[in-house]
């Protein structure tokens, strides 16, 4: 089934759409590169993963201070996640 995955970006929570939300900490910074359509006014950007494997792709930066930290890649083909380290 189709599973929407959101990060709101100024409530500063992730997590399943209609399902637990987790808080983001204090000390992290986060950017979101989705579709158009899945980013709304309210500053919640979402990856929707499809039932055939695809989605909607995207990736998220998860930044500490010093400016390194991890990209988390949604593959829009594929529907798989990579991640990858950011230096600073």
């Amino acid at each position: 089934k189709e599973t929407r995955f959101t990060v709101d970006m100024h409530q500063r929570v992730y997590g399943l759409q209609d399902g637990r939300q987790h808080e983001v900490p204090a000390a992290l910074e986060l950017r979101a590169t989705v579709a158009g359509v899945e980013l709304s006014p309210a500053g919640v950007a979402a990856i929707r993963f499809l039932p055939r494997g695809g989605a909607t792709g995207g990736s998220i930066d998860v930044l500490r201070a010093s400016g390194a930290g991890v990209r988390l890649r949604v593959d829009w083909l594929s529907g798989l996640v990579s991640q990858e380290a950011l230096a600073q």
